[in-house]
């Protein structure tokens, strides 16, 4: 059996009924188990799976294919993942350089979107969209893919400091790439702060109209 990448190994145990598919209602349940309230669990939930299903399956469904998850990869995540889904330590690197580049270990927003962006932008070169024309669009919808989910990130495991400013930790970007921050939030208790839904619309689509 093939290595199994870093994003199966955290997804199947959501297979409820051990198929080696996730339809509508287990993705719905990873974003509950995370904190997410039901209407926007829902909202993400049909969004993953309209992008990923296909993408992972080949074909026009709304359940992703687990042992072709890594066929889903965004295209607008370019240079730290390789071709079976699993983080390349170097590349790693390089991005927590780029969103840590004045040394505080404070990752905020604004960091992270700043280097999605240039993603995005070198993605139109590796993966260009089919039609030439349609290129800045293509661009904007990839941003908006690799984006939301460190929007969403931030709303389930951020922190904030005096100045309201929200952010993650170094420790807890470097985590996303080997899974271990999803384990840590499966782990512990629901957040006390709620999850706003209209706060990760803000924080998206703003950005996305100048990325």
């Amino acid at each position: 059996m093939p290595t199994r990448s870093t994003i199966w190994t955290k997804l199947q145990r959501f297979d409820a009924d051990g198929d080696g598919k996730l339809r509508l209602r287990e993705i719905y349940a990873v974003f509950r188990s995370i904190g997410f309230s039901p209407v926007w669990s829902t909202v993400s939930a049909v969004a993953t799976a309209l992008y990923r299903g296909p993408q992972s399956s080949g074909k026009l469904t709304l359940s992703i294919d687990l042992a072709h998850i890594d066929k889903s990869i965004i295209k607008g995540q370019t240079g730290a993942w390789d071709e079976n889904a699993n983080p390349i330590s170097g590349e790693v690197e390089k991005f927590l350089a780029d969103v840590n580049a004045d040394g505080d270990g404070k990752v905020t927003l604004d960091e992270l979107r700043a280097r999605v962006a240039a993603d995005a932008r070198a993605s139109i070169e590796k993966h260009p969209p089919r039609i030439v024309m349609l290129g800045a669009l293509t661009r904007k919808r990839r941003f908006v893919e690799s984006f939301s989910a460190w929007v969403q990130l931030m709303e389930v495991a951020g922190h904030q400091d005096e100045n309201g400013i929200r952010y993650l930790t170094l420790d807890q970007v470097r985590s996303v790439f080997d899974g271990t921050l999803f384990d840590t939030i499966l782990s512990q208790p629901p957040r006390a702060a709620r999850i706003s839904a209209a706060r990760v619309i803000k924080e998206l689509f703003g950005p996305a109209k100048r990325a």
